[in-house]
């Protein structure tokens, strides 16, 4: 099971936002979101280890929940509510 624990963001067009468009994984290496996308689809379980040790599942999300963007697909985690474990939480390289 692949464990990220940092992201790569990028500033969306407008600027208002950045979008993880990498990740590094626990065990070594980094996967663009594109390849984690695709490993989630194959039926692979993804997870983020955050601060403490806080763990939860990546999942597609459709499209950016930013106002107005709509990019898509984007990573986002379940739960999504704790900041130890959210992916947006997680430190960047």
């Amino acid at each position: 099971m692949p464990v990220v624990v940092r992201v790569r963001r990028t500033p969306a067009d407008d600027g208002s936002h950045r979008h993880i468009v990498g990740v590094e994984l626990r065990e070594g290496g980094l996967r663009t979101t594109q390849q984690v996308i695709v490993g989630i689809s194959r039926g692979e379980v993804w997870r983020t280890q955050g601060t403490g040790g806080a763990s939860a599942r990546i999942r597609e999300a459709e499209c950016c929940p930013a106002v107005d963007c709509g990019l898509g697909p984007c990573l986002t985690t379940a739960p999504d509510h704790s900041a130890a474990s959210n992916i947006d939480a997680l430190r960047a390289y």
